[in-house]
């Protein structure tokens, strides 16, 4: 696969089928304070397909982390042990994740909602204030608990979409706030 289209291609397919998006809420540091912080994961016991993913990733030099899963183990979040190898590779953080998705985006199909979603949320993140009075922390954290759920519906039921989540237009800035909010807090009233 020398076209780079093709690449793109392969590695959404791989995400749609293998991959997950998440937001995480974190403590951070001793301060107490809370945030949020977007991952995808892609994950697989193919060493050889996560290459490629590898290779892609470091073409367009977006950052990311792997991890592995001895198969010996039993691990939290796993019932046994498989007896094959885990591979993970994560692009995690707000900046990182805007990188990926303005690559990415247009190539997805099942996870296409998800990924609009996250991609509004994080273009939004990267764009507010880095220093926050901690009243309006709370409310960017509820904002971020909003996206957070759509997040996780989407996973469970992506059929269950809403169909302004459906458009091809890539809001950013306070449109991302509004436009977020009003959709997932619709989708709470339902």
């Amino acid at each position: 696969m020398d076209n780079p289209q093709e690449r793109l291609r392969w590695l959404a397919g791989f995400i749609d089928g293998e991959g997950c998006f998440s937001l995480v809420e974190q403590q951070s540091g001793g301060k107490g304070s809370r945030h949020i912080t977007p991952r995808v994961l892609v994950s697989n016991t193919n060493i050889d397909s996560l290459n490629y993913i590898i290779e892609i990733l470091q073409h367009y030099e977006i950052a990311y982390y792997v991890g592995w899963r001895d198969p010996e183990k039993k691990t939290s979040g796993f019932a046994r042990p498989t007896g094959k190898w885990l591979w993970t590779i994560q692009i995690a953080g707000a900046k990182r994740i805007a990188r990926f998705l303005e690559v990415m985006l247009p190539y997805f199909i099942t996870k296409k909602q998800q990924a609009f979603t996250m991609y509004n949320w994080v273009k939004w993140v990267v764009e507010r204030p880095r220093v926050i009075k901690n009243g309006d922390m709370n409310k960017y954290l509820e904002t971020d608990r909003l996206v957070k759920q759509k997040i996780s519906e989407l996973n469970k039921n992506p059929q269950r979409a809403d169909v302004e989540h459906q458009h091809t237009n890539i809001y950013v800035g306070d449109d991302v706030l509004r436009s977020n909010v009003r959709a997932l807090e619709s989708s709470r009233n339902d």
